[in-house]
């Protein structure tokens, strides 16, 4: 199975945006990682879109997730695969839904103005 990540490509984009930026501790159960291949396809079938591809990739780790059951202690590490399994869906739904280059979520701004009174004598 081929891994290569090179921030500077869209395969490299995607994997940082799925957490698949180092060889053999990935996201996926077992700690594996997404193949090449594997990533290239989500790029070809969402049309060279990053974030379509990660969403996709992310459905993928959800129902990989899904598999295993709710609640595992593996060593020192515990984890609660449905609640993994929920976060996954949840971010790939805002990512669908988000164009390339877009802001996921929403930031909220304003201005606060302060009035300050200076008392003393003159």
């Amino acid at each position: 199975m081929a891994f290569t990540y090179d921030i500077t490509t869209d395969r490299g984009k995607v994997r940082f945006g799925l957490g698949d930026s180092t060889q053999d501790k990935g996201p996926r159960p077992r700690k594996n990682n997404f193949s090449d291949a594997e990533i290239d396809y989500f790029l070809t079938t969402q049309s060279g879109g990053i974030n379509k591809s990660v969403a996709m990739g992310l459905d993928m780790l959800g129902n990989e997730w899904l598999s295993y059951s709710l609640a595992e202690k593996d060593h020192d590490l515990s984890y609660d695969a449905k609640g993994l399994a929920d976060v996954f869906f949840r971010r790939a739904k805002e990512l669908s839904s988000t164009p390339d280059g877009g802001a996921i979520g929403e930031i909220g701004a304003g201005v606060i103005t302060l009035d300050f009174m200076q008392k003393g004598t003159p």
